[in-house]
């Protein structure tokens, strides 16, 4: 069943110039997938009272050119790649390097206060990123720690105030999601039930827990007292 149609998801009309988030608090959730395919990082901002996500993606370069000759999605992954919104790394597999180096310059760009991953689906460059410094979660995916943030993912779409910025990747594969639900109306978007993609929607929901779970802890030490400010 479609969880969220593509008629919800495109009402969703962004109000905030994406140059304005340049310096601003962000959480986010990384997704590494398979090592032979799509990986993502969503960034999720909070700004004018509304809820803005920048999410990035790459791909091995042996998938993709497979992935071109498909049928699902081969009219669009070459305007992807040519519109930037999908990187693609030398290689038939993830190449972790490049995915780091990336983060980090997005980490000079965004003021980011975690990143949430699956820890169960970890990889050396999680080891990489915390040895720079990033602060990474590992976000237990459990259907009863997952279900609140899918649920109110599911809840600002539905509201349009989920400001996604027209990312056609992220658009195909909200598309592609199937959530699975338990007797006690939990949620939990399934990879192996989806028919294609969901990388990006899983990094979403684990970027808004990690904003949710943010607004739980008022005690957090600021970052700027750990850090002090950062001037751009």
């Amino acid at each position: 069943d479609i969880w969220i149609g593509d008629d919800v998801w495109c009402a969703n009309r962004s109000q905030t110039d994406v140059e304005t988030l340049n310096g601003c608090e962000c959480y986010g959730g990384l997704d590494l997938g398979a090592v032979n395919d799509f990986s993502a990082l969503v960034l999720e901002f909070h700004e004018n009272g509304r809820t803005q996500v920048l999410p990035f993606f790459w791909i091995p370069e042996e998938k993709y050119r497979s992935r071109r000759e498909m049928l699902r999605e081969n009219a669009n992954i070459d305007v992807w790649v040519r519109q930037g919104f999908l990187r693609v790394t030398p290689g038939n597999v993830t190449d972790y390097g490049i995915i780091r180096n990336d983060i980090i310059e997005l980490r000079d760009r965004y003021l980011i206060l975690k990143i949430g991953y699956d820890r169960w689906n970890s990889s050396q460059l999680v080891i990489d990123l915390l040895a720079e410094g990033l602060p990474m979660d590992g976000f237990q995916q459990s259907i009863s720690n997952i279900s609140p943030p899918t649920k109110d993912f599911e809840r600002i779409v539905r509201l349009g105030e989920y400001e996604h910025f027209d990312n056609p990747i992220l658009r195909w594969q909200i598309s592609n999601t199937v959530v699975w639900r338990d007797a006690n109306d939990n949620l939990k978007p399934v990879k192996n039930r989806s028919p294609e993609k969901i990388d990006g929607v899983v990094a979403a929901i684990m970027a808004h827990g990690e904003w949710m779970s943010a607004q739980r802890s008022p005690e957090q030490v600021s970052v700027y007292e750990e850090h002090g400010l950062r001037t751009f």
